[in-house]
């Protein structure tokens, strides 16, 4: 009987460990680390993922990808591709999974392109196994044919992710009294206007250590200037190297900004695409603020600006209600809305308790949540709990209402 017992433990331990069958369709995966080795010449990658399957099974958004093949732990896994989802059959539990794939060079911003990667906001199934959701925070280790060697350490969405390979020269702008190297990586023909865009970019970045918090993304930052192409503008939020296109690289705001996501937008994610202001909106009030206090350019009459423009366009609302109920272009979301309504409400909020006790609340609750996907909503009820003012009434007005012109509104405590 002893012996019958043992011989049926030894069974069902055996049945517990092996792999699922069949693969099954299951997004409820906790991915905790992407070592990516590329080969642009190939079009081929290695992506390994340590991970920890709540369930059996795992499903990765893959759009164009050719899986040739996954191991886990050295052994090898079966997976089913189904249109743009790939299910590959683990077992319950932590493992290392290796994917061997192939990629097509994406034919606008959404993959990998010659000379650079553009993956927002949901385009990585295009250039790698991946969960776009902002939700999901992972490290990442980047190989591009020896010639791009980084690792992220601190969680971050998986849009975060990019290379840019081209001829860059790399001007050292200083160190800040926390130890981060700041500089820029300019294009040859770029110097000047790296010059130009970085002026303030290093005090704002101590301003921004010594207010928020320690920078997450190590001890070295840069601008990176990329030839997105004639009349793409703005910036990219790689850290610690983000991107910023040829026609912005001159521009202070631009440099600032990127740098705030380090704070806001990747160092603490969205846990919704309808909290795109929580990454935004911060982001740009932060900017405009932390150039003021180190003797930038003052922008917010630019802003002011900025909102008239946008009563007169379809994209006004800059914070819906829901949860990952709305696609974040299709819907109109990705607009200048979050951006220039979500700082002027925060502008509003800074009228009326001061500044420096918004700081102080931004900087508590970054210090709080960093690492973690955040609701907007959280930052507001912070907000009221540090301050002892209720901003619900007004967000709402000024962020879900599309009538707000200028400083017609203003909050009241």
């Amino acid at each position: 009987m002893r012996l019958l017992l043992f011989v049926l433990l030894l069974v069902l331990s055996s049945c517990k460990s092996n792999p699922s069958v069949e693969p099954i369709v299951n997004w409820n995966s906790d991915l905790q680390h992407v070592r990516l080795d590329l080969d642009r010449e190939l079009q081929s990658a290695v992506m390994t993922l340590d991970f920890q399957a709540l369930s059996d099974g795992l499903s990765l958004e893959t759009k164009n990808l050719s899986i040739t093949s996954a191991m886990l732990d050295g052994s090898p896994v079966e997976f089913l591709v189904d249109g743009g989802r790939t299910d590959f059959a683990t077992p319950e539990g932590s493992g290392t999974l290796e994917i061997e794939y192939g990629y097509q060079q994406a034919t606008d911003y959404n993959g990998f392109l010659d000379e650079f990667s553009f993956l927002w906001p949901y385009h990585c199934g295009a250039a790698m196994p991946c969960k776009s959701s902002p939700e999901d925070g992972i490290t990442f280790e980047l190989l591009v044919e020896s010639a791009i060697q980084e690792k992220v350490e601190h969680p971050s969405p998986s849009y975060m992710l990019a290379w840019a390979l081209d001829n860059h020269t790399y001007t050292k702008l200083g160190t800040t009294p926390a130890g981060t190297e700041v500089g820029f990586y300019a294009l040859p023909n770029g110097q000047t206007a790296g010059q130009a865009g970085s002026a303030n970019l290093l005090a704002a970045f101590e301003w921004l250590e010594t207010t928020l918090g320690p920078y997450p993304y190590g001890k070295k930052a840069a601008s990176v200037e990329v030839a997105w192409g004639e009349g793409a503008f703005g910036g990219m939020e790689h850290h610690p190297y983000w991107h910023i296109g040829s026609d912005s690289f001159a521009d202070e705001e631009t440099h600032v900004h990127e740098a705030v996501h380090g704070w806001f937008g990747n160092g603490i994610r969205m846990k919704c695409w309808e909290d795109f202001v929580l990454s935004e909106g911060v982001t740009t009030y932060l900017s405009i603020r932390a150039l003021e206090a180190v003797g930038g350019p003052s922008l917010w009459q630019e802003l002011d600006s900025r909102l008239q423009s946008i009563q007169g366009s379809n994209n006004k609302v800059a914070w819906p209600a829901g949860c990952n109920s709305v696609d974040i272009i299709e819907s109109g979301l990705y607009s200048d809305a979050p951006y220039t309504k979500g700082a002027l409400f925060l502008k509003s909020v800074a009228d009326v308790v001061g500044a420096e006790v918004l700081d102080q609340t931004l900087s508590g609750f970054f210090a709080k949540h960093k690492g973690k996907a955040m609701r907007f909503q959280d930052l507001l009820d912070e907000i009221k709990v540090e301050t002892n003012f209720d901003v619900n009434a007004c967000a709402i007005k000024w962020l879900r209402d599309l009538s707000p012109q200028g400083h017609e509104l203003v909050c009241v405590n």
